[in-house]
């Protein structure tokens, strides 16, 4: 397993200050951290449950090698306004916006998990503009033919998480109530992600998670339906760019990225780890 380069505690509450907020024309506000430097840019989108923190564990990476990381809160995530109407696609026009107010032309992007779909969608909807788009440890679809390499348990609990009356409320409510109680549940994670965990930290994944959900779980709930209760509506080889996949070998995913890496001839990268596994310097430095 790759070692990975964090910031400290102290280092983490400097940056939480340096939080900005852009207001669309709209009026909703996008929420997003931003590491500095006029280098290359990489707009990383979060996964669930989560926030433009997770951005943080590329700061250093990106300031050693002289690009720019900015991650911002999608609607209802950390400090972001939330709305009632929500597609993948309609992500890409507010990265689209804040991109035009920084007056930055071209941009790379890159998302775990969740954040995965979310790149493909700014990839697809902003054409020339993207210079390379990257799903780490992505989330699937279960309307895409690939859906069927995924194995049985896996898919049964991503219907269940997205259509039980419930089920994810209840599981997320406890993230938010008590983290660290619900944290417990990796230890039935993947080796490689409870070593991650380990060597990470609860008091980081615990504040990622306390800010992402800080409005609530409404944003969470709609991600899940949105990935795996309805189509994506994202066609593989709409992105006029080059797509990428980088996914952990202990990933439950790997089964779905390989059936679509074959059939659309997009790169596959297999890294060591788990779903948490992605955010390792080396990653970090081929995403720009």
């Amino acid at each position: 397993m790759n070692s990975i380069t964090f910031l400290s505690l102290e280092e983490l509450a400097n940056e939480v200050v340096e939080s900005h907020a852009f207001r669309l024309p709209c009026e909703r506000e996008i929420s997003f951290i931003d590491s500095g430097g006029s280098g290359p840019v990489l707009f990383y989108n979060h996964g669930g449950a989560s926030c433009r923190f997770e951005a943080l564990t590329g700061f250093a990476t990106a300031r050693e090698h002289g690009f720019r990381i900015i991650a911002a809160d999608r609607p209802g995530y950390g400090r972001s306004t939330d709305v009632e109407q929500w597609t993948l696609r309609r992500w890409a026009g507010d990265i689209a916006a804040l991109a035009d107010a920084l007056s930055i032309s071209e941009f790379a992007v890159a998302g775990t998990s969740a954040g995965g779909p979310y790149s493909l969608a700014v990839a697809a909807e902003l054409g020339v503009r993207v210079r390379k788009a990257t799903l780490i440890n992505t989330a699937g679809s279960p309307h895409d033919p690939a859906w069927s390499a995924v194995p049985l348990r896996t898919r049964l609990l991503c219907h269940a998480l997205a259509r039980t009356p419930g089920l994810a409320p209840y599981l997320f409510g406890r993230l938010r109530s008590d983290p660290h109680k619900a944290l417990g549940a990796l230890r039935r994670a993947p080796e490689a992600d409870k070593r991650l965990l380990s060597d990470f930290g609860e008091a980081f994944v615990i504040a990622f998670c306390r800010e992402g959900l800080r409005q609530g779980i409404q944003a969470t709930i709609r991600d899940l339906r949105l990935l795996y209760a309805s189509n994506w509506g994202l066609p593989w080889s709409e992105p006029r760019t080059t797509v990428r996949i980088v996914q952990g070998e202990e990933d439950l995913m790997l089964p779905f990225v390989k059936s679509v890496a074959r059939t659309h001839q997009i790169d596959l990268r297999v890294i060591p780890g788990g779903h948490l596994g992605g955010t390792t310097p080396d990653v970090w430095k081929s995403l720009i």
